[in-house]
């Protein structure tokens, strides 16, 4: 019994698909290029937050102490950094910290994370001040203190690509949500086509007893397939704007001339995955929409 159902829902499916096909194009299309829209902002939107990870939080600078630096020199500049009413917070990174963040940092570089130990990196204090416009003033203070060695702060250009991912991403988020209401719509309307030339059949079957739901499963079959499809095209567009990213972009190099800007391929697959129960849970809820007034429940 269960299998003849299968069966029968699978054939009302198809049936559902074919007649509608054009509509049905049209749903796969938008439903595709909305969540390619969220695939892309999001994998962009990772690239980003992964070369600039040392100044989010509202880090404004580094300073770094000498390899060598004395515990007295490291602990006078504490003293200065929490006494200074410029600076609003100081962490400090011991060279196991450094390290850890180092390793973070140049995660794509393995040769370069192999050479270098906890031991032979500086410690260094994460400042945030009260006021960003005051960091060149405050920076020139602690420069030329007794065992530092530099003051790292982010350039223009990190400031210009955080601004820019931060734009670019509500762009993108904004267009895929406009998509996706006419993708519910578009499932709606393909729905109630489609219940409209089989109104004659859906109430013979109501007469002889048929169920809401053995009405309903078809049609929502049909919604998860189109949204299953749209899915895997804005999946498949997901993966090659992640390689696109990394090998045309040129971003700014982080300590060493290094590029700090990757993106996770386990954040991929999760992005993945989510456009997959995205485009499937759009599609069926679209459809139980459509059908809601016709079968009046």
């Amino acid at each position: 019994m269960a299998l003849s159902r299968v069966g029968y829902f699978s054939r009302e499916t198809v049936v559902s698909l074919s007649r509608n096909f054009m509509m049905s194009v049209a749903c796969v299309i938008t439903i595709a290029i909305s969540l390619a829209l969220v695939g892309g902002a999001l994998v962009y939107t990772n690239w980003v937050d992964n070369g600039t990870a040392r100044w989010q939080g509202n880090v404004a600078f580094d300073v770094f102490m000498n390899v060598d630096a004395t515990e007295s020199q490291i602990a006078d500049v504490r003293q200065a950094l929490e006494n200074d009413s410029d600076v609003k917070k100081a962490s400090f990174l011991d060279k196991q910290a450094a390290y850890n963040e180092f390793k973070s940092l140049f995660s794509k570089e393995p040769a370069l994370v192999e050479n270098v130990d906890a031991a032979s990196l500086p410690t260094s204090f994460k400042v945030t001040l009260v006021n960003a416009k005051t960091i060149d003033t405050v920076t020139k203070r602690y420069a030329t203190r007794p065992g530092v060695w530099s003051i790292a702060s982010p350039s223009q250009a990190v400031k210009d690509e955080i601004t820019r991912a931060e734009r670019t991403r509500l762009v993108l988020l904004s267009l895929s949500a406009l998509l996706l209401v006419s993708s519910v719509i578009l499932v709606i309307f393909t729905v109630r086509l489609a219940t409209l030339a089989r109104r004659r059949e859906i109430e013979v079957m109501k007469l002889v007893g048929a169920s809401n739901w053995f009405v309903r499963i078809p049609f929502m079959a049909e919604g998860g397939v189109q949204g299953l499809l749209g899915a895997l095209f804005a999946a498949l567009l997901t993966v090659v704007v992640a390689k696109l990213i990394p090998a045309f972009a040129q971003p700014p190099k982080g300590p060493g001339g290094v590029s700090t800007y990757f993106i996770d391929p386990s954040y991929v697959a999760w992005t993945v995955g989510g456009l997959f129960l995205s485009g499937i849970t759009i599609g069926v809820v679209a459809a139980f929409i459509g059908l809601y007034r016709y079968l009046d429940v």
